[in-house]
């Protein structure tokens, strides 16, 4: 006990003298530690000199609700003046952690919940009873916290109880919701036209200073890493409704989610979006080898414009600018967006940097909003570290003739582990091992990227080089990376990070197929066809797709400085003179250049092509990168070795047959379809010719360094065989039994398109979604959709609020309408004046100011007396439409019950 003083008390006065204990609970006997009650003390200590106010936490959202037809759009959005969560920027400190000279006492803005309530009167307090409000949403800053757990004493039973506050995505603050779900229905739960329902928002913040663990309680941690916002809570009333009858005759032409096209104009990157190419940009690429502005799919593009309110959408031309500095590649987080009107001029501008996630509402969410919001976000660039993976697919045009089938990869030690992507090093069996650089840095090493396509396509840097393992006696390995390239494989460059979003087709239309060096997958040259090396250029004539033959040989001269190949058989060779005169011999499956021009002689059946027309083939499809809008040079190779597989016929035409029937536990026959995989490239499609020309240097001269170069390009390889049971088209007919699309995206930073240029630009069109509003005829044909409910009346409605209420609604009026309620002789018993002229009757609003464009009639006549049962009249009259209705509508009145007063 504490004592203080000594007082003055003068005579007749008062003083009141407070006196407090600090004691703490779970101290450990007979030797307790006195950090826990020194910390208590710090705690009310820390109270008191704050005069015990509480830290507020966030301010709750305002809301904005558009009412449609059978559906609610929500809008979330802080004030700008008076929110202490503007832009959720919320940060404070919590004044009993400071007190305890915690590093970390602040809380910050964390995310929103967004409740549907059973009626007007939930207070936040019964937020948490299910009976009273239903969690609609949780929204919540993508930061990887995705489970809020609080700690909280119960005396009952003298122990500290979590209690989950959050459960979230963790996929980012988004601003707009869709509703079409009433949450406490039961049964159906499609929202009813024009039933009130009521919504509620809140915000809270986190902090975990230090994680508490509840196995040991007397290591402290903190309790409360969820605090909630005491501020700004309030209730909001919807009534969705047809929104035909509004401001004289609505078109709505869009609806929640619907975007425009993107253009993009300068600059690329996929903002980790999810893109598609419009079919006419594709046909471009095809056409031209890269789309000078490519267009993206609605809803699928690198700017994410989406439309929350379609009412308010404006028939315009937008342009969206991002300037970066001069000379930097990459768009830097610090910038803003800048959006301008083409048609007015008028400017908009992003409240918050690309280093934050934000969907904003262009020109606000009230009275000036355009109806559409913006996204954007800096991405990294993939990584082993940095999951870039959005998704993956394979789609068949005909999903009943799914021919296509690459191989999946296992892990293990396997025959089938062919994508190295992970942490995993073995001692004895290093040709397993996972890849990494030399310094043992692994370059996947949480696997995000071995689930492409289910395992069936892979960046190539995580492809396996190594072509048999010592298990078994030397089974052979599925090995599609260069076995010779890397030496022991640790030299093999991590290009993760030249990783873009990819389509991949397989087509029967000849005119869109792309010509492309193919490589050997033989495993020795002993055994290929013309003495290739494994993952070299095929030694063999190329062959022609129109022709469906090989390409001729040459004949009479060589030209000096020209690179020519000799092809036969291992007695085949030619002669010629060189520049100083001497006779040169040449033996076949050798690549010469001469230095003069000089007649040769063929012997034993030799053959001299020019290297221009060695190695090359067609592959049925084309591969794009969606980002940039190019077409992308491929490779495919195959096995010379397993001829009854077609793997030396220079065609892309893979067999469904893994192994031989034959096939034993060193796997030796294996056949893997012929090897007919496929390999994308990162550079813009020449027709392979830079690729060839360095697979030729390469054969010509053994320089590694040059085949380094090619598969240093390489961004994907797949596995591709052919499903059992299906069978490939004749080349006439084009190969591919139905057109098959191999689907990767992958998120990327927005990045400037040249050194000269600092200017990241798209273009999109709102004019096809904007409203149609004053639709005069279409307003008169909507005066048939008012209606009386309900109609008959039994004695009760939903709209009633207790059982003195009697209530029917007059749904679906105009703007301005009379309606007069008549008895069968046509007295006019009451009548109701709407005029609801400017105001917008499609809003949410706070539950006691909504306005709404139907009105309830409580079943009186003009002296307030309630009408009898029977058969009336109601006759709606629309001034500014020219047009009236009359409705029959009966009603059985329930008598007075007395008891209730």
């Amino acid at each position: 006990m504490q004592s203080s003083g000594p007082f003055l008390l003068e005579p007749g006065a008062i003083n009141e003298i407070v006196v407090g204990v600090v004691w703490t609970r779970g101290a450990t006997y007979p030797c307790p530690s006195y950090q826990l009650l020194l910390n208590a003390d710090k705690k009310a200590q820390a109270l008191f000199d704050n005069c015990f106010k509480l830290i507020d936490g966030p301010d709750a959202p305002d809301l904005l609700v558009r009412e449609l037809n059978q559906e609610l759009v929500i809008g979330i959005w802080n004030d700008s003046i008076r929110s202490n969560n503007k832009f959720e920027s919320y940060a404070e400190t919590d004044p009993v952690l400071a007190a305890q000279s915690i590093a970390d006492s602040i809380y910050t803005f964390e995310g929103y919940k967004v409740f549907q309530l059973v009626d007007e009167t939930v207070s936040p307090s019964e937020y948490t009873n299910v009976d009273k409000a239903r969690l609609v949403a949780v929204i919540d800053v993508k930061n990887g916290i995705k489970r809020l757990i609080n700690y909280e004493f119960d005396a009952s039973i003298g122990a500290l109880i979590p209690t989950i506050k959050v459960q979230a995505d963790d996929i980012g603050i988004g601003h707009s919701l869709n509703i079409k779900e009433d949450l406490f229905a039961t049964g159906d739960k499609q929202l009813i036209n024009n039933k009130a329902y009521f919504y509620s928002a809140l915000a809270y913040a986190y902090n975990d200073y230090q994680t508490f663990n509840p196995a040991e309680p007397a290591a402290g941690g903190q309790l409360v890493p969820y605090l909630e916002g005491r501020n700004n809570i309030k209730k909001y009333k919807a009534m969705p409704h047809i929104p035909v009858p509004q401001q004289d005759g609505i078109v709505l032409n869009s609806k929640f989610g619907d975007g425009p096209e993107v253009k993009q104009i300068d600059g690329f990157g996929s903002g980790g979006n999810d893109l598609e190419l419009i079919p006419a940009t594709v046909e471009e690429i095809l056409s031209n080898g890269k789309a000078e502005d490519p267009i993206y799919a609605s809803g699928q593009t690198p700017v994410m414009v989406k439309i929350f309110d379609p009412f308010k959408v404006p028939n315009a031309k937008f342009e969206l600018t991002i300037n970066n500095t001069l000379g930097q590649e990459l768009v830097q987080r610090s910038r803003r967006w800048q959006l301008r009107n083409l048609d007015t001029g008028q400017e908009y501008f992003g409240e918050r940097t690309l280093n934050d996630y934000d969907e904003q509402a262009v020109g606000g969410w009230e009275e000036n909003s355009l109806g559409f919001t913006i996204a954007m976000q800096q991405q990294d660039r993939p990584s082993g570290s940095v999951n870039g993976l959005i998704n993956s697919s394979l789609i068949f045009t005909d999903n009943q003739k799914q021919w296509l089938a690459p191989i999946q990869d296992q892990d293990g030690t396997t025959f089938f582990n062919w994508i190295r992507s992970g942490s995993f090093a073995s001692d004895g069996n290093s040709e397993f091992n996972d890849n990494a650089t030399a310094a043992g840095v692994y370059f996947d090493p949480k696997q995000y990227y071995a689930t492409m396509i289910d395992g069936r396509i892979a960046p190539y840097c995580l492809a396996n080089v190594f072509t048999t393992s010592s298990l078994q006696g030397g089974f052979p390995l599925l090995a599609p990376g260069c076995s010779d390239c890397y030496g022991d494989g640790s030299n093999l460059p991590n290009t993760l990070s030249n990783m873009r979003s990819v389509d991949i087709v397989y087509t029967a239309d000849k005119t869109k197929w792309t010509k492309c060096p193919v490589i050997e997958m033989a495993k020795s040259t002993a055994i290929s066809q013309g003495k290739s090396a494994k993952n070299s250029l095929r030694n063999h004539p190329s062959w022609d797709k129109d022709t469906n033959g090989y390409e001729n040989g040459i004949s009479g001269n060589v030209q000096s400085g020209t690179t020519y190949f000799v092809y036969g058989t291992s007695a085949s060779f030619i002669t010629y003179t060189d520049a100083s005169g001497a006779t040169k011999t040449v033996n076949a499956f050798k690549y010469f250049t001469p230095d003069a021009n000089s007649a040769f002689v063929a012997n034993n059946g030799a053959q001299v092509y020019n290297s221009a027309n060695v190695g090359y083939s067609w592959f049925p499809g084309y591969a794009i990168n969606v980002e940039t809008g190019e077409r992308l040079n491929m490779m495919f190779s195959e096995n010379s070795f397993l001829g009854t597989d077609n793997g030396d016929d220079m065609i892309w035409n893979p067999t469904s047959r893994t192994v031989t029937p034959t096939f034993g536990p060193s796997g030796n026959n294996f056949r893997f379809g012929g090897e007919h995989y496929i390999y994308v490239m990162t550079t813009k499609y020449d027709q392979g010719q830079a690729i060839h020309e360095k697979l030729v240097q390469n054969a010509a001269t053994s320089n590694i360094a040059v085949k380094n170069e090619v598969y240093n390009d390489c961004m994907y390889v797949s596995t591709t065989m052919l499903s059992p049971g299906f069978e490939l088209k004749s080349v006439a007919d084009g190969i591919i039994p139905v057109d098959a699309r191999m689907r990767v995206r992958i998120s990327n930073p927005y990045q400037i398109e040249s050194a000269d240029n600092n200017v990241l630009k798209y273009q999109f069109d709102m004019g096809a979604y904007a409203a149609q509003k004053q639709q005069t005829e279409l307003a008169k044909n909507a005066l048939d959709l008012v209606q009386v409910v309900p109609n008959p009346y039994y004695a009760f409605s939903k709209y009633e609020t207790s059982s003195l209420d009697n209530r029917v609604r007059i749904t679906n009026l105009p703007t301005r309408a009379k309606i007069s309620i008549f008895t069968l002789e046509g007295t006019v018993i009451q009548t109701i004046n709407v005029d609801n002229t400017g105001l917008d009757t499609a809003i949410g609003d706070e539950s006691s100011s909504k306005k709404i464009n139907s009105v309830d009639w409580n079943m009186t006549n003009f002296k307030n007396i309630p009408i009898a049962s029977g058969v009336y009249l109601i006759h709606i009259d629309a001034p500014d439409l020219g047009v009236e209705r009359t409705i029959k509508w009966f009603c059985i009145n329930r008598p007075i019950d007395l008891d209730v007063f």
